[in-house]
């Protein structure tokens, strides 16, 4: 409602720009409309402001898990810009948390799980979703897919990747959308490794990353 859009389809990453531009006529200075530009648009706030969102503790924690990230070179100054290295993506009646497509571009210590481009969101809707028991998120990044399962069809998603911060993500995503462990599992293996005693499966999903990390 804040940004005038009938549907968030079109968030995938190089589209982010024109609509936080055109979102700007839309939007007021409210909390909830700064926590859009920083978490959904990539737009970059002050550091007060970020502070004064959080709070300072939450502020100084989100600062250690990798969250949120200085783009000005005086780090302490209380004006100095500072940007989320993650974004919180509505996809249907779930909301997922990854990677902004700018971090992959970028010098880090980790390895950045791959933004909710328009590959992932022509797999949620391309997939059918016929009532299953168990369903296969393989190479699942900030599990999407697996998620967007277990909100609709499948009674038991089992979410494989072998970057630990995909896991991360797919857990706390999974935690973000009041998905249990009784109804999820999560392993941080290639497939082979995680599943080589598993049952078979309903459904099997896949969007791996297609291109080189630069490593």
């Amino acid at each position: 409602r804040l940004l005038a859009l009938s549907d968030c389809s079109c968030f995938g990453g190089q589209n982010l720009r024109g609509i936080a531009k055109a979102a700007s006529t839309h939007m007021d200075q409210s909390m909830t409309a700064d926590l859009v530009r920083l978490l959904l648009l990539n737009e970059p706030l002050q550091k007060h402001r970020v502070v004064e969102l959080f709070g300072p503790t939450n502020f100084s924690t989100l600062c250690s898990l990798r969250v949120l990230f200085p783009l000005a070179i005086d780090v302490e100054a209380d004006r100095g810009l500072w940007v989320s290295l993650v974004q919180f993506l509505p996809v249907e009646d779930v909301v997922v948390c990854t990677d902004f497509f700018q971090t992959a571009g970028t010098q880090r210590s980790f390895d950045p799980v791959l933004c909710i481009g328009m590959d992932s969101l022509g797999l949620v809707n391309a997939t059918p979703r016929r009532t299953c028991a168990r369903a296969l998120d393989v190479c699942c990044g900030s599990g999407i897919q697996g998620i967007v399962a277990c909100s609709t069809y499948a009674q038991h998603v089992v979410f494989v990747d072998p970057n630990p911060r995909a896991v991360r993500f797919t857990r706390f995503n999974l935690l973000l959308n009041g998905i249990g462990a009784d109804r999820s599992e999560v392993h941080c293996d290639d497939l082979f490794g995680a599943l080589s005693h598993a049952e078979p499966f309903d459904v099997i999903l896949a969007n791996p990353a297609s291109f080189p990390n630069g490593q």
